[in-house]
């Protein structure tokens, strides 16, 4: 696995029809997929792009030490949750979470209410615009966790295909970003 094994030098063959320095916007920043990069140092020059008012991160760079090494007043390490998710051996659970329902986006107006979440938690918002378009591709999937009594979002979750993204050759697998306002955790978790 690329992501796995910073200590291993990938192959021509395994980097094959992978993408090159991808990076995407997700409204609030750009998402910098760093096991696409050949030089950290492309990484670092993405980064230090980043606007005001946005937050760009970078996931599965290899060797992340030294990659905030490189940049140590600018970069760090940020202990956010990320989870990847191989969709074809994907089961959902067999107990459900009582009073949470987890569903998809169905609106551009529920993208201004994942904002409100991430105002609560201190995040930077995002521009529902880009959020939309993204989800209306095959690329990006946004969810959402609504409380079933009240009919309030309660957490989200964005969801990326690598395989679409930039032709992962990692089984194809999907990450996301669980972003909750109380201890609910996703159904598929």
């Amino acid at each position: 696995m690329l992501t796995s094994r910073s200590w291993h030098e990938p192959s021509a063959h395994e980097l094959e029809g992978m993408g090159t320095d991808v990076v995407l916007d997700l409204g609030w920043g750009q998402l910098v997929f760093g096991q696409t990069f050949r030089d950290l140092r492309g990484i670092v020059d993405v980064l230090r792009g980043e606007e005001t008012g946005r937050r760009d991160i970078c996931v599965y760079p290899r060797d992340p030490q030294v990659l905030v090494g490189m940049a140590p007043d600018e970069l760090f390490i940020d202990p956010s949750l990320t989870y990847r998710l191989y969709l074809h051996r994907y089961r959902p659970r067999a107990e459900v979470i009582r009073g949470v329902f987890v569903r998809t986006v169905t609106s551009e107006a529920e993208m201004g209410l994942i904002n409100d979440l991430y105002a609560r938690n201190g995040m930077v918002p995002a521009d529902t615009a880009t959020m939309w378009a993204n989800h209306r591709t095959r690329t990006f999937t946004y969810l959402v966790a609504e409380d079933t009594r009240t009919g309030k979002i309660v957490g989200t979750v964005t969801g990326v295909d690598h395989a679409l993204a930039f032709g992962d050759p990692e089984e194809a697998p999907a990450s996301g970003a669980w972003s909750p306002t109380s201890r609910t955790r996703p159904r598929y978790r």
